[in-house]
Formats: structure tokens, C-alpha cells, sequence
């Protein structure tokens, strides 16, 4: 059975002031909800900060869907969302992410008059994605990304890893 960094209702971000201690958990902390400005910095894999790994790993069957749920999405930031994935090829709690070779699970734009992330919304901040079916057994990283695109030339990037 493959290890992924990854379970359902992952992408809430949980602060010590408000739980002592802080919990646990198989989402790489974000500091903040800002995007990341530079996509040719390491922090376009998994957000700033989002190289350092979790002590945790999720057990999830190949061919299963994961389902990533946000505390939150802006109905103005409108854009695609898509998911990836990548071999550890080892232990993942400590694998340098801005080296990974990605692999796309699921990409969605622009379908019938909406964007995904208005999707996304509409689904109470939830995105599902499938886990390959032929997954070869392995602790594997994903990488969930939604691209806000409400500022005309400048897209914004919010990477996500688990």
C-alpha cells in the first residue's frame, strides 16, 4: 500500500495560540495565505517554508480518492486547480520538495462558465483527486495548487503539500 503525505481535511492550518500543543499533522505548514511571488524559487513546490517535511505519513490505497479540504477560498480569486505527486523514494517527512519530479493527477481551468476554484468553492472548499491505481508501493508527496488569476498579467500561485 503506498504512504502518502496526504488525508482528508488537510489544508486547515492549525495555530498554537489557539491549541497547546499544536497538533501533529501531514500537511507542510504554511506561514501565511499570500501567494508565492517568485516561481523560480523553491517555494513554488510546496509554499514558503513548505520544504520542510511533517513527522507524520498517511496510509492511502492506490486507486482511492483524497479529498483536500481549504479553511477558506476568495469567490474573486478565480483560476485553475490541479494536483500532483511525487516519489519520496524513501521517507517523505524529510524530502527536500524543490527537487521533485512531479506527476499531474488532475487539472481543471476553465469548463462551462466557471473556473475551478468557484468548483472548489462550491464544494464547501473541497477538491478531490484519485491516487493512480497502479501506484508502486512508496511514501509519495502531493502537491495541491490552485492559481488565482483575478489580477490580469499576474497570476498568484498557492501550492499546497501533503
Amino acid at each position: 500500500m503506498p504512504l502518502i503525505l496526504s488525508a482528508a481535511r488537510v489544508l486547515s492550518c492549525l495555530d498554537g495560540r489557539y491549541a497547546s500543543p499544536v497538533p501533529a499533522r501531514v500537511v507542510r505548514e504554511i506561514p501565511s495565505d499570500g501567494p508565492v511571488a517568485d516561481v523560480s524559487a523553491p517555494d513554488i513546490a510546496c509554499n514558503k517554508g513548505g520544504e520542510a517535511g511533517t513527522p507524520l505519513v498517511a496510509n492511502v490505497t492506490a486507486g482511492s480518492q483524497v479529498t483536500f479540504q481549504w479553511e477558506y477560498w476568495p469567490a474573486d480569486h478565480l483560476g485553475p486547480v490541479s494536483t500532483y505527486m511525487t516519489s519520496c523514494n524513501g521517507d517523505c517527512t524529510s524530502f527536500d520538495a524543490s527537487n521533485a519530479r512531479w506527476f499531474k493527477l488532475d487539472a481543471e481551468g476553465y469548463d462551462n462558465g466557471q473556473f475551478a476554484s468557484a468548483k472548489l468553492i462550491a464544494d464547501n472548499f473541497s477538491w478531490n483527486s484519485t491516487v493512480p491505481a497502479a501506484l508502486a508501493d512508496g511514501q509519495y508527496l502531493m502537491r495541491h495548487e490552485i492559481i488565482a488569476l483575478h489580477s490580469t498579467g499576474d497570476p498568484q500561485y498557492y501550492p499546497s503539500c501533503t
